[in-house]
């Protein structure tokens, strides 16, 4: 008796230990994409996994930019957030919460003027405007299909 008490208090144990698992993180991401607290410094509050060898981090000010596989800052923090590198461009937010792109040195390709907007695949990014719709633009910012999907 005394055994199946002991048995019955440890599996309802690892029960709701498990039942808990996972229920913290907020962002919606796969757990590869999951940011990681770094701890080998003071200077970046998270750092994104690599894509294409470089990494978005975060500053202390809230402010995302990217550094490479050496640890060197290579595109300075002044983001609102930044994404992967795909096709050798990421998606960025500026203060105004309004999507744009950069290239790996950090230069502004395709403006930030995009409501929401989704990273690079063979060639094309989906991209929505102010009225909620989506569409496609190319690498060089052109609309190729029309925002006009929901």
């Amino acid at each position: 008796m005394k055994q199946r008490i002991i048995t019955s208090v440890i599996a309802l144990s690892l029960l709701a230990t498990m039942t808990t698992w996972g229920q913290t993180n907020v962002i919606k991401r796969t757990p590869a994409q999951q940011p990681t607290k770094v701890k080998t410094g003071p200077q970046w509050k998270w750092k994104d996994d690599y894509s294409e060898g470089l990494a978005a981090v975060k500053d202390d000010n809230g402010k995302w930019g990217v550094r490479d596989k050496a640890g060197k800052v290579v595109i300075p923090c002044k983001w609102k957030s930044t994404g992967y590198f795909h096709e050798g461009m990421a998606r960025v937010t500026d203060e105004n919460t309004k999507y744009g792109y950069i290239d790996k040195t950090g230069d502004l390709v395709i403006s930030c003027k995009w409501k929401s907007a989704d990273s690079f695949s063979e060639g094309l990014a989906c991209v929505m405007d102010d009225n909620n719709k989506w569409g496609f633009i190319d690498k060089t910012g052109k609309i190729v299909i029309n925002p006009q999907f929901d």
